[in-house]
């Protein structure tokens, strides 16, 4: 078994079972531990939450600090301070997928749990590790990859999450964070035959603090702390963003500068 950590913020409904975009009701009855990391203000709202339905939550506040960045160190020292020695840290409203020749069907009960174990267990010869997005999954025919991106789901070794430097960018701070670990020689392992979905910048979250400009400004910061391996480029998409400066990130050159480097 393994732990989750899910960063939370205004979204108090994820315990209401109607919450189909909720990933705790996705997971929970599985038998994990899951919690749910809010700031001191938000507390009594979540805990009230839970009890109207019925759910049973850990609620563990985050103080002393604010932002995404804050929170994911936060969740690395909390989870060295209760002994683990693995974790999973996810966002709070994924849905999980998995594929059946070229498509992607809903992922619950036992088929969810196989990918989470599996996850825990890889642990032992991976620091990282996580599944793809749904986006480009279709792209790579493998199960699984090695030193690739990992985003809104990560299975991390706390020993060597907390010896990173956390919380240098506000935001694209989990890039930060896995080509440090790359660049530690730490390969990762990322799965093809699962994925998961969200539902991109909706209400709460880091919706109501992240826009164009401050993306693009660590869009830039991201390029300046790993100039060996990630390129700022201009993108024009139609999504939550619009035109922004994005990142286009070598994650393998990333560990080929670790193994050079000899740290291994």
């Amino acid at each position: 078994m393994i732990d989750f950590y899910m960063p939370s913020k205004g979204r108090s409904d994820i315990f209401d079972p109607e919450n189909k975009g909720s990933t705790f009701n996705s997971l929970y009855g599985l038998g994990y531990k899951i919690n749910i990391v809010v700031y001191q203000e938000e507390y009594l709202e979540y805990k009230k939450s839970a009890r109207k339905n019925r759910r049973n939550a850990n609620i563990v506040v985050c103080d002393g600090g604010k932002g995404i960045a804050f929170k994911r160190w936060f969740i690395g020292q909390h989870a060295e301070k209760v002994g683990l020695e693995k974790f999973i840290m996810c966002d709070d409203d994924l849905k999980f997928l998995v594929r059946r020749g070229v498509k992607l069907f809903p992922l619950v009960g036992a088929g969810l749990m196989e990918m989470v174990d599996k996850l825990a267990f890889d642990l032992q010869n991976y620091a990282h590790a996580g599944v793809s997005s749904r986006a480009g999954n279709n792209h790579i025919k493998e199960d699984y990859v090695e030193n690739a991106r990992l985003i809104q789901l990560q299975a991390y070794r706390v020993k060597e999450y907390n010896l990173v430097q956390h919380q240098r960018i506000k935001f694209m701070e989990d890039f930060d964070v896995t080509l440090q670990l790359l660049k530690m020689g730490l390969k990762n392992k990322v799965y093809y035959k699962w994925a998961k979905s969200d539902v991109t910048n909706s209400k709460g979250g880091c919706s109501d603090y992240r826009t164009v400009k401050n993306q693009s400004e660590c869009a830039e910061k991201l390029a300046k702390l790993h100039p060996d391996c990630v390129r700022v480029v201009q993108k024009n998409g139609d999504g939550a963003y619009g035109k922004r400066k994005d990142v286009v990130v070598q994650w393998k050159k990333a560990y080929e500068i670790g193994l050079k480097n000899g740290k291994t």
